[in-house]
């Protein structure tokens, strides 16, 4: 109607156009007019106005009285078709479009393809539910700065190709929330997207592509600000074709812009599996690095995933708010548990979620849990509420203490009486108990005498032919041990025996009889037999049991007749031991008197009553004074006694006991110093 006209001014007011339903085209390329005001068009039956302002002149255009904006005719209820509608409207540099009703509009291509100069556009409130292309919408419309079009219903739009591209100077752009059911071509949608020196803001956020077929050259642009892309909510299981999807752009000369592209987020919907594995992706992306690290090195699809090295899957993209954990074993050594070992494979953790539970294993040692780098620690499945997002993998390394295990002692015939104690891998077995171990017999009046076996060592083996363990042993097992005592009963008895000083070396089993007679020496006299440096008897004629369970020495001391009267008698407790079967305590004095002396009666006091034992304890006041008649000719006496049934609390009280006669006949009492014995020493 008006196409190309040089009008300077229009006045709509007596337009009868109530009835027109095209006005496709009417304003395209009208020259002349700056300003035009279409408030009282009444384009209340219009339905295609493609082109209709395509070319024009225009500065602005008023569509509603700003005093009376209810009282505008200009209306866009009916309209299907905006297509190009302000394409090439160069002059423009502001639009308010927050009055039109888009409800039925299905044709946005191009709308406002080329409009070069225009920097601000209000399309608040538009409705694009029944839109169906929006192909070029924005195409080379480089002086916007900003775009929020998160309100848009993409529902049923079926392309959005080259939707943005060229839009140089966009800083902002918002098309969060799109829902994109229908769209199968988004190829260019982003290309030149962005100004070089401030950067651009792209918000995918909830932006879907469940039926897209093609991204190519969707990101590639010639100034390439854009660091950060956030395609978490992009379905590609129908995307056969994302050539040059992200890079940089030719700048001539056959140089091109390096694209400063480092971080695109994405989940594991993002897929290439209908996109050729060589095509060309990533040109000149050279610093964009995978969310475990994984640097630019080839530009084809294989890279297009979620970075994943550990598991042979290395790529460019990041998963959102999640971080890169790596497990180290940390000498670990069970290498062979490969089962156990894949469960430990790197992978993408996001805050509030728990870290994988631990199947390292390590052989003599217990996990006890994680630390990193910088020695924070973890512990197993551990809800990592703060986890921050990093491109830095997390490297956690296990951690080990030496593991406990049970040391079972077997007193192999005897008897101990700790039973086993708890020893750590690679330490030292540690204080070992002591075991003993009795051969009874019936002496001549009925009691019981114990010879004692000599413990010679615990062992691996009961039969002895294992390893040696001492307390400085280092503990290398990975399971519980059991130790074996092993025993002699077999002892070597050294004896110096007259002038000669080369002994004589005899070996007695437990309980053989020792009986030596004291060899004359020259110009010396004979005072007493000494056993392992104490002395045991006066008499020439030396007579012992061996229940000591141990080699001895035994040796005949020589002097003067001076040496011989300063001889006196004596009495001690010889011997006390634990017998575990009983609960019993076996205690063992030995008395001795000179030449002319007799041994009238020799035994023991004892009590379980501390108040007796630390007063006057003797054979009156004794709970058991046990002694027995002895024949005078007796110059030593061996005499044992018993207390069984004793708990772990009972403590005993003895003193050996000796009554004799001295060279004149005159009897005497005496008592060894006290001994104290429990079942629990």
């Amino acid at each position: 109607m008006f196409m190309g006209t040089g009008l300077t001014d229009i006045d709509f007011s007596k337009l009868e156009s109530q009835n027109v339903t095209d006005m496709s085209y009417m304003f395209y390329g009208i020259k002349n007019t700056n300003m035009l005001d279409v408030s009282k068009l009444d384009t209340s039956s219009v339905r295609n106005m493609a082109s209709m302002f395509e070319g024009a002149s225009l500065t602005s255009i008023s569509f509603f009285d700003t005093l009376n904006p209810s009282a505008s005719k200009f209306k866009t209820n009916e309209v299907t078709s905006m297509h190009y509608m302000f394409k090439d409207s160069t002059k423009l540099t502001s639009l308010d479009l927050s009055s039109f009703n888009t409800s039925n509009v299905r044709d946005f291509s191009g709308t406002f393809y080329g409009a070069t100069g225009l920097k601000t556009l209000n399309l608040d409130g538009w409705d694009t539910g029944n839109a169906t292309t929006m192909y070029i919408m924005f195409n080379n419309a480089p002086s916007l700065t900003r775009l929020d079009l998160s309100h848009f219903d993409t529902k049923n739009v079926t392309t959005m190709q080259q939707m943005f591209e060229g839009c140089f100077n966009l800083e902002y752009l918002n098309v969060s929330g799109w829902s994109n059911e229908k769209v199968g071509d988004m190829s260019y949608m982003f290309h030149k997207v962005g100004n070089y020196k401030n950067g651009v803001e792209i918000i995918l956020t909830g932006f879907k592509t469940p039926a897209v077929t093609t991204m190519a050259y969707m990101f590639t642009r010639d100034v390439t600000e854009l660091e950060t892309l956030d395609l978490s909510s992009f379905d590609t299981s129908n995307v056969t074709s994302m050539s040059s999807m992200f890079g940089g752009g030719s700048q001539g000369n056959g140089t091109f812009y390096n694209a400063k592209i480092k971080t695109v987020y994405v989940s594991d919907k993002f897929v290439t599996t209908k996109v050729d594995p060589e095509s060309n992706v990533f040109n000149n992306t050279s610093v964009i690095v995978g969310g475990a690290g994984t640097t630019w090195s080839q530009k084809t699809a294989v890279f297009a995933r979620i970075d994943d090295p550990d598991n042979g899957n290395p790529g460019y993209f990041t998963m959102k708010g999640a971080r890169y954990i790596r497990y180290h074993d940390n000498d670990g050594n069970d290498t062979n548990d490969e089962a156990n070992y894949a469960l430990m494979t790197s992978h993408y953790l996001k805050a509030s979620n728990s870290l994988k539970k631990n199947a390292f294993t390590r052989s003599g040692y217990v996990f006890t849990g994680w630390k990193d780098a910088d020695n924070n620690e973890y512990t197993d499945e551990q809800v990592m509420t703060d986890l921050a997002e990093s491109k830095t993998p997390l490297e956690l390394y296990a951690q080990w203490d030496a593991a406990p295990y049970t040391v079972t002692f077997n007193a192999n015939g005897g008897e101990v009486l700790q039973s086993a104690k708890t020893v750590t891998y690679l330490q030292s077995y540690g204080e070992l108990p002591t075991p003993v171990r009795y051969d009874y017999v019936t002496s001549s009046n009925g009691s019981m005498l114990g010879g004692k076996y000599g413990f010679k060592e615990w062992n691996t083996k009961a039969d002895g032919k294992g390893d040696i363990i001492t307390s400085s042993s280092i503990y290398a097992n990975t399971d519980d041990t059991t130790l074996y005592a092993i025993w002699n009963d077999q002892f070597t008895v050294t004896i110096y025996n007259g002038e000669s000083e080369t002994p004589t070396i005899a070996s007695y089993g437990i309980d053989d009889e020792v009986e030596l007679n004291a060899q004359n020496v020259a110009g010396k006299q004979f005072l007493y037999w000494e056993v392992d440096g104490a002395k045991k008897s006066y008499s020439e004629h030396f007579w012992m049991r061996m229940y000591q369970g141990k080699d001895l020495i035994i040796r005949a001391i020589y002097g003067s007749e001076s040496d011989l009267e300063s001889q006196q008698p004596g009495t001690y407790i010889s011997d006390i031991y634990r017998q575990y079967s009983g609960n019993k305590i076996v205690a063992r004095s030995y008395s001795y008197v000179p030449d002319g002396y007799e041994i009238v009666k020799a035994g023991v006091v004892a009590t379980l009553d501390a108040n007796i034992a630390n007063g006057t304890f003797d054979d009156q006041t004794a709970t058991y004074p046990r002694a027995e008649s002895v024949n005078g000719s007796n110059d030593n006496y061996y005499f044992t006694w018993s207390k069984s049934k004793l708990t772990s609390e009972d403590t005993v009280y003895v003193k050996a006991y000796l009554v004799y006669k001295d060279a004149d006949g005159v009897e005497h009492t005496m008592y060894g110093d006290l001994v104290t014995a429990t079942l629990t020493e």
